[in-house]
Order: structure tokens, then C-alpha cells, then sequence
């Protein structure tokens, strides 16, 4: 007896079924691999090469999305895919410095790649919440971190105005915040109260405040010490004048020295190389300054006498033990040393014109040159 048609059709739905989903997986397998086959010169370029991407599963057009963001191997594609991320979201985040996980958690309390892009590489979401919630620029974040300031500590000081590193130089010298609203309220400048809770200890200050208000103090105390102050106007200096030796450079203690020694800024600046003690003898043997070689060389013998000029030349002739004659581009000078031993291979440093040496050659020719006075031996 022949089965029934319902019976042998149910038999038959699954080979038929199984046969056609087998040849669409084929069909498309197929289609894939052509996909790849098409593309291999591009593809086989990759870093890595194409074929791990294949062999994952990817066809090429995907493969190529997450090649093109910077996504060079299958699993870290997988992983983005993982956080539910597209190959154009992981563009978005590339270069922020943060691992796949961290920038899931950021991302789901609502910072963006480029709000993490700012914080340069913390990529600890709970650490950007606290600090954005205070409203610091990310960019200051960490110069209030490296000096150990809560979150909460730097908006108060930040709020009044100051730097983290302001901030610091406060707090260092025990400034409290009470302290700079304090001196806020009494309607002092901003920029004197940095000054003066940056340089001065609060007990310094109260020395100061027995003579000088805080705009004062802010002006003074860049240069100079309460101690230092007292001495320059205790000798009767220019305060002023004294402020500019230490804008070129002079020590406080150098400044009260030169001063003393009757140096003007511009003496001391041209003179500091050869010491003070060099200094003052040059300045009493060339009140009005010195000139250099090349005026020398130019000058008329009788033209010297009373002039100050720097010389460097070649010992010619020993005539004693302190004087002689030296040459300097062909030309001869009659040099006096004092009580001085003269060199024998040279000279450099400052002379004075004394007036005309005269002298007669083995040959019998007079000869008049100048007469110089060594002042000052520079090395």
C-alpha cells in the first residue's frame, strides 16, 4: 500500500531544505571569496596582510571599513565591535591614548572622544567627572594634581584667581585662603598679593608692613630683602638706582658693593669684567672712560696723553725691568709698567696715555711713539 503524499512530503522538507541552504551558504562563500580575489593587490599590501581578516570572517569592504580607522587586526576589531562601536566611532577615538574598555566607561556617562582628547591621556572617568565638576580647563588639571591639591582646594583658589602654581608659592609660605581674602577685602591688588605670598613667609612680611605698604612691598621685595633695603637707604642710595643693578644682573650684596664704590649702572656694567678692584682702578686712572684699539692705532701720538684705551700686543724690546716696547700691527709703543715686572711675551689690558716717547734706531732715525702707562692687566 502506497504511503501518504503528507507523510513522504514531511520526509522529504529537511534533505530539500538542508540541499538549499548548503548551496546559499556556498553561493555566498563564493561571492565572498571573489570579493577578496578582486581587491588581493590592495589587500595583500596591509600591514599583516589581508588573508587574517578572511580567514575571521570579514569580507573585504568590512575589513577595509576598520583597515581605513587605523584598525590593523581582526581582534581588535572584534573588540570594538564588542563595545558595540562602528569603525567610524573608533576613528573618533583614536589618539585620545585611552584602551578599548576605558573609553566604553567614558563613554557611557556621556564624554565624548574629543572631551577626552583634552585630558590628555587620563582616561579615568570618574577622575574627569569630579574635575569637570569643579570647572577647571582640563589643560590646568595637572599642574593642580602635581602640587596636591583636591579638586575642591584648587576651584577655591582658582576662583580668587590664582594658578596652581600661585597657588603653591601661597600655601608654601602658609598663606591660608582666609589670609589672601583678607588682604582681597582690604582692596590690595591681585597681582601684589601673588607677589608678596610667593616671595615673603608671612613672618618676613610682618616686617615689612612695619615700613611699607603691600604695593610697595610687592616692589621692593623682588630685588631686595628688608635687611638689604635698610642698608641701601641707610648709606643713602637710590632705590631706584639700586633696582637697576640687580636688573642687570648684580647680586644684592654686589649692588650695595659697587654703589659704595661710586659706580653708576652703566660704569658697573662696563666695567664688572674686570672685577671691582680692577673696576676702581680703571675708573680713578680713566674718569672718562676708555677707548679701544683701533683708537689708538688711529691717534696721533700727542694726542694720547690723558686717554684711556684697551691694547694687546707683542713684547718688542725689553729697555728695563718695568719698561719696554711693544708692537701691535706694525706699529711701536713705549709701555711703562710701574712698579710691575714687564711681560716678555705680551701684553693685554688697559693703559693710559702719558704723552711722546722718543728714540733713535740702530740706524740713527728719531722716533717718536706713544707713551702708555699699564693701568689694569686683563687675562
Amino acid at each position: 500500500m502506497r504511503p501518504p503524499v503528507l507523510t513522504t512530503m514531511k520526509a522529504c522538507v529537511p534533505i530539500v531544505l538542508a540541499v538549499f541552504l548548503t548551496g546559499c551558504s556556498t553561493i555566498q562563500s563564493i561571492k565572498t571569496g571573489m570579493d577578496w580575489d578582486s581587491h588581493r593587490m590592495e589587500w595583500e599590501g596591509w600591514y599583516g596582510g589581508g588573508t587574517q581578516w578572511r580567514e575571521a570572517g570579514f569580507t573585504y569592504a568590512g575589513a577595509k571599513q576598520w583597515y581605513d580607522t587605523g584598525v590593523t587586526a581582526p581582534s581588535l576589531a572584534f573588540a570594538w565591535e564588542g563595545i558595540g562601536f562602528s569603525p567610524q566611532q573608533a576613528r573618533a577615538w583614536s589618539g585620545t591614548g585611552c584602551g578599548i574598555e576605558a573609553i566604553k566607561s567614558m563613554a557611557d556617562i556621556g564624554i565624548s572622544a574629543a572631551e577626552a582628547r583634552k585630558w590628555g591621556g587620563n582616561c579615568n572617568p570618574q577622575y574627569i567627572l569630579v574635575w569637570r565638576k569643579v570647572g577647571i580647563d582640563p589643560s590646568e588639571v595637572d599642574g593642580w594634581v602635581q602640587a596636591k591639591f583636591s579638586p575642591d582646594s584648587a576651584k577655591a583658589w582658582h576662583d580668587l584667581g590664582f594658578s596652581a602654581m600661585g597657588a603653591l608659592s601661597c600655601t608654601s609660605n602658609s598663606y591660608t585662603l582666609d589670609d589672601i581674602k583678607v588682604l582681597l577685602d582690604s582692596k590690595a591688588v591681585l597681582s601684589d598679593i601673588k607677589s608678596v605670598c610667593a616671595r615673603l613667609s608671612k613672618t618676613e612680611k610682618a616686617k615689612w608692613e612695619s615700613k611699607y605698604d603691600l604695593a610697595k612691598m610687592a616692589s621692593l621685595s623682588e630685588y631686595f630683602s628688608f635687611e638689604e633695603i635698610t642698608a641701601l637707604k641707610k648709606a643713602g642710595f637710590s632705590i631706584d638706582e639700586a633696582k637697576n643693578f640687580r636688573r642687570e644682573g648684580f647680586s644684592a650684596e654686589e649692588t650695595l658693593t659697587w654703589m659704595k664704590a661710586g659706580f653708576t649702572i652703566n660704569e658697573a656694567k662696563d666695567y664688572k669684567v674686570f672685577g671691582l678692584s680692577g673696576a676702581v682702578a680703571v675708573k680713578r686712572g680713566c674718569p672718562k672712560g676708555y677707548g679701544n684699539i683701533y683708537a689708538l692705532l688711529s691717534a696721533n701720538p700727542y694726542e694720547v696723553e690723558g686717554k684711556c684705551f684697551e691694547f694687546a700686543g707683542d713684547t718688542m724690546q725689553l729697555i728695563n725691568r718695568t719698561t719696554g716696547l711693544f708692537t701691535q700691527s706694525q706699529q711701536v709703543f713705549y709701555m711703562d709698567f710701574g712698579s710691575d715686572s714687564l711681560p716678555n711675551i705680551g701684553f693685554h689690558g688697559i693703559v693710559k696715555g702719558m704723552g711722546v716717547y722718543e728714540y733713535t734706531t740702530r740706524l740713527g732715525v728719531a722716533k717718536k711713539i706713544p707713551h702708555l702707562k699699564k693701568l689694569l692687566v686683563l687675562n
